[in-house]
């Protein structure tokens, strides 16, 4: 069933499935699943051209989890680290791991690597910008942030945070009345002081844009290092899930080494070189796997 997963499948059954002619052909191919992969993905997946369904792919360098999945203790965090260090453009430690730390002289980032990226292990806050942050250095058409306030109510709306008509707004549901700290928090700011609308069911009853039921939130705090109870709306909760009911295919594992257009094939100029993730397989796999596009 859709609805509960498995979203992905493995490069190798892409590669397997096209032993015969070693390349593959798609109309688009969505690189990451991330937030912008994911909302590609879902506005393009099940569109039709010339009365053909537009065929799409969705290529993920990290593996897909589901609840249960994620690292649970200290002791098995670990053996999901990747990380790149400066001055060297090669990742080292686990490739396919969730979490992806690059390393810089002034500046250190933490990144998701797997199905639904930055969601995976971010807290879910969808806290819209105020407005006068758009009032300096931004274009006079932006400024005041009225502009944008459609926009930002539509990505609410996209990655769970506002479920409008379905009697069970997250906005609503992100009080931590349980939490000392939350309580402690809200008496020092008073009037200022209001619950961050978070993607996250803090009650039994929710289910995601894609139909996916969630378990209410048990506190436990592992929202950075992924959910594995199943309150989370991660994007592999309702786009990617969405996109996958729309007949896209996912696959994961995939990395792409080499992206390059053929400018005289006007039906599919795009060319990419895609090889494992893992080291292991990325040894056996020999030349990397050929995918043709007609957009990326």
């Amino acid at each position: 069933d859709i609805k509960t997963r498995w979203l992905s499948k493995g490069l190798e059954s892409l590669i397997y499935r096209n032993r015969e002619t070693e390349s593959a052909t798609f109309d688009i191919v969505v690189i990451g699943s991330g937030y912008g992969g994911a909302v590609a993905a879902a506005g393009l997946a099940g569109l039709t051209h010339k009365g053909k369904r537009v065929t799409l792919c969705i290529l993920e360098r990290g593996r897909e989890f589901t609840p249960g999945s994620f690292p649970a203790s200290m002791t098995e965090a670990p053996t999901e680290m990747r990380f790149s260090l400066p001055g060297h453009d090669m990742a080292a430690g686990t490739l396919d791991g969730l979490y992806d730390f690059r390393l810089g002289a002034h500046l250190n980032v933490v990144l998701a690597n797997g199905l639904g990226g930055g969601s995976l292990i971010n807290a879910g806050v969808m806290q819209q910008p105020v407005k006068d942050v758009f009032d300096s250095h931004w274009p006079k058409a932006l400024r005041g942030g009225t502009a944008l306030e459609k926009y930002l109510n539509e990505a609410e709306e996209l990655l769970g945070a506002r479920q409008s008509g379905k009697g069970n707004t997250i906005r609503e549901h992100a009080k931590c009345d349980k939490v000392a700290k939350f309580k402690s928090i809200e008496a020092l700011g008073g009037t200022k002081f209001e619950p961050a609308p978070i993607t996250i069911a803090m009650q039994d009853g929710v289910t995601t844009s894609a139909g996916i039921p969630l378990k209410a939130c048990t506190l436990c705090g592992d929202c950075a290092s992924g959910c594995n109870h199943g309150a989370k709306i991660s994007l592999d909760t309702n786009l990617l899930a969405e996109a996958c009911q729309k007949e896209a295919e996912i696959y994961t594992g995939a990395s792409v080494v080499r992206l390059h257009k053929e400018r005289e094939n006007e039906a599919t100029p795009w060319i990419l070189d895609v090889v494992h993730t893992d080291r292991k397989l990325r040894e056996r796999q020999g030349d990397p796997f050929r995918i043709h596009a007609r957009h990326v």
